[in-house]
């Protein structure tokens, strides 16, 4: 009878899909708008904070994103930079993310067994150093795995910069489901400003999508599932 489900998990069970559990025949993430919550975040209110949709940063490869969602993204916010790669580097990143309401971004991301990675500007490293100087609202990485990134949420959680982190738990498309999300996503969130709701939304117009193509089950699982959301008490 629950509206939402926050799900509190300790670091050491980041790779813990909990959303994906089945109950009543369906996975929890199609039933109910969830939200992942570290240990260390306290004072959450009863209610999601709504997030402005006005200032933005758009940050997208191309080999990442072959179908320009960002770049589309980027165009529905009241006032909002882009930069495509390679014309930009780790430092005008920092600068022009210094303060926005949403980062966005749609690049590769590396992680290590270890659970220790970083995202790809050309040759540079964006690590968790370079996230703790951030401060945004949202922070939405179109980057494989970059939801199960230890030394990101560790910086997210030490800093409570953010309000709302997104991003992979797997190796998520390139384009395709990848693109849609986007689409799917801020244009609910437009409509809301509510992450937790517009991510529940994109979810469910995923999974209708692609269960018209009938794919096998690993599949679909693959292309609606991958993205999870965190909350922060910033």
């Amino acid at each position: 009878d629950c509206e939402a489900i926050r799900i509190h998990l300790p670091l050491e069970l980041l790779r813990w899909n909990c959303d994906w559990l089945p109950s009543r025949g369906q996975a929890l993430a199609l039933q109910r708008p969830i939200s992942y919550v570290l240990e260390g975040v306290q004072d959450l209110s009863d209610q999601f904070v709504s997030i402005e949709c006005d200032t933005a940063l758009v940050v997208a490869d191309v080999s990442a994103d072959p179908e320009r969602a960002a770049e589309a993204a980027h165009q529905t916010f009241a006032n909002s930079v882009y930069r495509d790669m390679p014309d930009t580097d780790l430092q005008e990143i920092c600068e022009l993310a210094a303060d926005v309401d949403i980062l966005l971004m749609s690049v590769h991301g590396d992680l290590d067994a270890d659970g220790s990675g970083n995202l790809e500007i050309n040759d540079e490293e964006f690590d968790a150093d370079t996230l703790a100087e951030l401060e945004a609202g949202l922070i939405y990485f179109d980057s494989c795995q970059m939801g199960i990134n230890q030394d990101f949420l560790e910086s997210l959680l030490d800093e409570q910069n953010c309000w709302y982190y997104t991003a992979p738990v797997i190796s998520n498309d390139a384009g395709d489901s990848s693109t849609r999300t986007i689409h799917w996503f801020f244009e609910n969130l437009q409509q809301s400003g509510d992450p937790v709701a517009s991510l529940f939304q994109t979810k469910k117009k995923l999974f209708a999508y692609y269960s018209e193509r009938r794919l096998n089950l690993v599949k679909l699982l693959n292309k609606v599932l991958p993205f999870r959301l965190y909350e922060f008490d910033a």
